[in-house]
């Protein structure tokens, strides 16, 4: 085979990988565009006005009790614990969630930079029970690493207030995570059954006395026997 006609070839082929490569990169691009522009900011609600894209996954989020936006689902990471889902903001805040749990907070004037289970708690399957695990934190700003909570989990009756919405709490299964030394308000999670399996569908946490959230799956689901 003449040489010409072989490196013309390695030079298409090395083309085409380009055009690929530049196409793949373009199109997660444009994803994380649509996902940042999912964020919205300004109305006392925004889940209330925000016009909704059925592709995009979106969170609910609840801050300190007086502004309310949406994140969208970014990505989900593996771990060896359950996947992570990480929710985007455009003004770069970054909140992480496995199977409910709060597992960092990036972007926010207070963060937790990273944050590991111990193992991933069960959910008692009644108020007599409970669930102990420990979470190992980095916080921002003030470099504090390493802080070590030691967490009980237990089931509780449907609260008669929280920041739920469009849901009946007593239609879910609710649990709340105590940390051993009360340095933070108790959180709170949310179970909905839907075809025989139960998610997380809202969760309350506070990251300082400062500031807590509240994020709920949205829109909302109802759950089914």
């Amino acid at each position: 085979m003449p040489k010409l006609f072989v490196s013309s070839m390695r030079r298409l082929l090395l083309l085409a990988v380009c055009c690929w490569a530049l196409s793949a990169c373009s199109s997660r691009i444009d994803a994380m565009t649509q996902t940042a522009k999912a964020f919205f900011q300004g109305d006392a609600d925004a889940s209330a006005t925000a016009a909704l894209n059925p592709s995009i996954r979106y969170l609910r989020v609840k801050v300190n009790d007086d502004r309310v936006i949406l994140l969208a689902l970014g990505y989900i990471d593996a771990d060896p614990l359950g996947p992570v889902e990480v929710w985007y903001s455009s003004k770069g805040e970054v909140l992480r969630l496995q199977n409910g749990h709060l597992v960092g907070l990036t972007g926010s004037d207070i963060e937790w930079r990273q944050v590991r289970l111990s193992t991933m708690p069960s959910w008692p399957a009644d108020t007599a029970s409970a669930s102990a695990y420990s979470r190992v934190r980095d916080v921002m700003p003030g470099y504090r690493f390493g802080i070590v909570d030691h967490l009980l989990m237990r089931s509780i009756d449907a609260p008669r207030r929280s920041n739920l919405v469009a849901l009946a709490p007593q239609n879910l299964r609710w649990f709340e995570e105590h940390e051993g030394n009360e340095a933070l308000p108790a959180a709170r999670f949310a179970l909905s059954k839907t075809h025989q399996t139960e998610t997380v569908v809202y969760g309350e946490q506070c990251i300082s006395p400062a500031l807590c959230l509240s994020w709920q799956h949205w829109p909302p689901a109802a759950s089914t026997p």
